[in-house]
């Protein structure tokens, strides 16, 4: 994704919150990630990614699946109450070069009751602002599609359900993004509540992939 050149100040408080997560690492109380794939597709124009052309349109899109592991109590309230974070990063340890950082209202997601026995769920899907991304203009903020699907099993122990052992889940965040300068490894982030770190733990996990890309050429179809 594009290196970004200013931030809202919604988003000024998530990255500080985010750097100073970094001191302890990525691997956070409250859950953390033992895995994760990234896809993208990329627009171009006579070899050149149109969202290179046209920033700051966000013409790419990605997708991230990740694996969740270790998941306590504290989540899951997280989960509820809070609005969520989901950045990208250059690099985890420690989290730097965040060049997109999207805020998902606490009361965004729907939260179901166990329809399968302990399996969680977790869905949200709309338009929401990416709050460091360049915004040209004064009246309106830049938005960005995102969907973001989590479930998780709830139990400690015992027989796997869905697949899923007991505190680990998978999460899906797809959405559209500029992503001209992205670099061949990506990380992503997901953080449940940004004031965690003034209490006993952050509840924040970043795990970083090389995305498999597709390039689509409209060069034939606007000539």
């Amino acid at each position: 994704m594009s290196t970004k050149h200013a931030f809202l100040a919604g988003a000024a408080i998530a990255v500080v919150c985010l750097t100073m997560a970094s001191l302890t690492a990525y691997a956070a109380p409250g859950f953390n990630f033992s895995g994760a794939s990234a896809q993208e597709i990329v627009y171009t124009y006579n070899s050149m990614p149109v969202s290179c052309v046209d920033y700051p349109a966000a013409s790419d899109s990605y997708v991230w699946n990740v694996k969740l592991a270790k998941i306590d109590q504290d989540f899951i309230i997280d989960l509820k109450n809070n609005t969520y974070i989901v950045a990208f990063a250059g690099s985890c340890n420690p989290i730097d070069n965040v060049t997109s950082t999207i805020l998902i209202p606490w009361n965004g997601p729907s939260v179901q009751a166990k329809p399968v026995g302990p399996i969680f769920y977790g869905d949200f899907v709309g338009a929401v602002p990416d709050f460091s991304t360049y915004n040209p203009t004064t009246d309106l903020p830049f938005f960005e599609n995102i969907a973001f699907q989590l479930k998780f099993n709830q139990n400690t122990g015992g027989s796997k359900v869905q697949g899923l052992s007991g505190r680990t889940g998978t999460l899906q965040v797809s959405g559209n993004a500029n992503l001209c300068s992205a670099a061949s490894q990506q990380c992503f982030i997901l953080d449940l509540n940004y004031l965690d770190y003034m209490g006993n733990g952050q509840d924040l996990a970043c795990i970083c992939a090389t995305p498999s890309v597709q390039t689509i050429d409209l060069t034939d179809l606007l000539d």
